[in-house]
């Protein structure tokens, strides 16, 4: 019985040349992907700032389902964010990074509504606390 040999099949030059032709692109292309500025998709800036924070009730327990409006305090253009805390209390908001004072107002069915001023000055995070009191009945 003859046993046979499967050849190995040899990288021809034009798939060496495309590899290589790849290779050279992808070199060329990251420093210029590097250099590009932030990108906006939909009118929003790649740069933020973020407002957040938790909200709780007495004796200290989260409270969920809170609903938090962040507004502008001067006569900004910028509309009214909203969120709502989750199951831990918690919240956060993209605003520009731009110096601005900001508004935040925090309420909920069965308490009474709080309301705090914050200042964004560039990109960073600024947490906020709130306590809300049950409502009088």
């Amino acid at each position: 019985m003859k046993t046979m040999r499967k050849r190995k099949k040899r990288t021809t030059t034009g798939n060496r040349l495309a590899w290589l032709a790849l290779a050279l692109f992808v070199f060329l292309a990251a420093p210029a992907a590097a250099e590009k500025k932030p990108k906006k998709s939909n009118g929003i800036s790649e740069t933020f700032a973020v407002i957040g924070g938790s909200v709780f009730r007495p004796p200290g327990f989260s409270l969920p389902g809170a609903e938090i409006e962040v507004t502008p305090e001067s006569g900004s253009k910028s509309k009214t964010l909203k969120a709502v805390s989750d199951s831990r209390g918690e919240f956060a908001i993209r605003v520009p990074p731009v110096p601005m004072k900001y508004k935040v107002d925090v309420k909920c069915n069965g308490y009474q509504p709080q309301q705090q001023s914050v200042a964004v000055e560039g990109e960073q995070q600024t947490n906020l606390t709130f306590q809300l009191e049950p409502a009088a009945k």
